[in-house]
């Protein structure tokens, strides 16, 4: 189902923010409206919010709390979410969201949020040769990597300089450490780096706002990354 993002954006206050279950900020109403597009793209088993309480802090001031749940493509596999909602009262008499807070039920987190290990087995060269280039290919139907991840997302890559193609070393080190956050070294399914933007139908899990890159594990980029995260070398 299309959603209308000027249906969305009237949802909202201008300065509205939200904070994910992933831990991504997005502020402002154009971010947030950007990230519900994409969420529901990548997540289309979401269901609507059933809204448990609303509290009225103040005249014109209420807080909301809801559950909703989304579903992935295999049966059995969905989560529970929770939201709070800033609400506040326009001028004209309605009601708009100011600021959203995601959650998700302790022991209820997929087993790719659980905290990676240390870098050791993950080798930078073949990082910067190999795996870097991929986070700035276009891909049809989708914004290249650091279109997304260069700001305003818990995996942050490193702006390119003004005319640059690719990262200096020190810009590839800081992003070497940005990315081994997401990879549990030698467990592919434990990797963030490489569930979250796989189709379920080919492995992945059914989170990533940016949508689904590959659908196979046969794509040569995804198997690339994998390789990486198994402890391939450029030696």
């Amino acid at each position: 189902e299309k959603r209308d993002p000027n249906l969305i954006a009237a949802l909202f206050t201008e300065d509205a923010d939200q904070i994910t279950t992933s831990g991504e900020w997005r502020r402002g109403r154009d971010n947030v409206v950007r990230g519900a597009l994409a969420s529901s793209q990548g997540n289309p088993g979401a269901r609507q919010i059933a809204i448990e309480a609303v509290r009225f802090l103040a005249p014109g001031v209420a807080i909301a709390d809801g559950r909703y749940e989304i579903r992935g493509s295999q049966a059995g596999d969905q989560r529970r979410m929770w939201t709070t909602f800033v609400l506040m009262r326009g001028g004209s008499g309605e009601w708009r969201v100011a600021a959203i807070r995601n959650m998700v039920p302790t022991g209820s987190l997929p087993a790719s949020q659980e905290p990676a290990a240390a870098s050791g087995s993950l080798d930078y060269e073949y990082f910067k040769t190999k795996v870097q280039p991929i986070f700035l290919a276009k891909r049809a139907g989708h914004a290249r990597c650091i279109a997304c991840h260069g700001a305003g997302t818990p995996l942050r890559l490193q702006p390119l300089a003004p005319g640059a193609t690719t990262w200096n070393d020190e810009d590839a080190r800081k992003n070497f450490e940005a990315v081994r956050r997401v990879v549990v070294p030698g467990r592919v399914t434990k990797s963030r780096l490489l569930v979250h933007p796989l189709t379920e139908e080919a492995g992945g899990d059914f989170y990533h706002s940016g949508g689904k890159h590959w659908s196979s594990q046969n794509d040569d980029e995804w198997r690339t990354l994998k390789a990486w995260v198994l402890g391939q070398t450029t030696k």
